[in-house]
């Protein structure tokens, strides 16, 4: 992932859903590239996956092999940044 127009908006989204935590950021490992930008961006973040330890954990909504660990990381008040594009619904929608 490339610095490019939406960087701004993902280091707001970082910053709201971490304000008052004290913890780390979880980065999926299948985000690589997120954390690297991120970490362009001197943004302190880990590939992990969710545990106690973090505040906020980024990952795809393309899987749900970590499902039962994010509910319970969001359960207890972690933040996390979830994102994917919808390019399947919108060609099911259009035919």
């Amino acid at each position: 992932m490339r610095e490019g127009p939406l960087t701004r908006f993902l280091l707001d989204t970082i910053k709201w859903l971490g304000a008052g935590k004290k913890g780390r950021i979880g980065i999926n490992p299948n985000l690589k590239s997120l954390h690297d930008l991120l970490t362009q961006q001197k943004v302190v973040c880990k590939i992990s996956a969710p545990t106690d330890n973090l505040s906020i954990y980024c990952c795809q909504s393309y899987s749900n092999t970590e499902g039962k660990k994010i509910h319970e990381f969001v359960a207890e008040g972690g933040g996390l940044l979830i994102g994917g594009h919808a390019w399947c619904d919108l060609s099911v929608t259009l035919t």
